[in-house]
């Protein structure tokens, strides 16, 4: 298979690694409701009681949660997967295939499965015929 074929597949696997990136940074990540108590006037023969506030819902991105760390976490697959671009060798995309793929096995609780698209890409720009 020519290269060029493969190459277009390494570029689309990067530019979904970025938008699952971006994505994951901008999306609501948490929801969050506050709650707050305030004291109700009464007799003073009554026992004291509270009103208990709930605010409205309030959402927040991975980065507002988690803090800065999170930039550099998302960058790492984005690098992986443009590893390939700067070398262009089939040593490259197999360890970036490979990488990625761990990548979205090890975080399948989270935010891995975004990436699923981006591994089966590289995957098949190692192994893949042309169509």
């Amino acid at each position: 298979m020519p290269l060029r074929f493969k190459m277009r597949r390494v570029l689309i696997s990067f530019s979904l690694a970025v938008l699952a990136s971006v994505s994951s940074l901008v999306a609501p990540a948490c929801t969050g409701m506050t709650r707050s108590e305030s004291p109700v006037n009464q007799e003073d023969s009554s026992p004291p009681q509270n009103e208990t506030l709930v605010h409205p819902a309030r959402h927040a991105t991975l980065a507002e949660v988690n803090g800065a760390g999170t930039y550099f976490v998302l960058a790492i697959p984005v690098a992986v997967a443009g590893l390939p671009l700067l070398f262009r060798s089939r040593a490259i995309r197999i360890l970036s295939a490979v990488a990625i793929t761990c990548w979205v096995v090890v975080g399948a609780a989270s935010i891995g499965l975004f990436y699923i698209p981006s591994a089966v890409l590289m995957v098949w720009s190692v192994f893949g015929t042309a169509a």
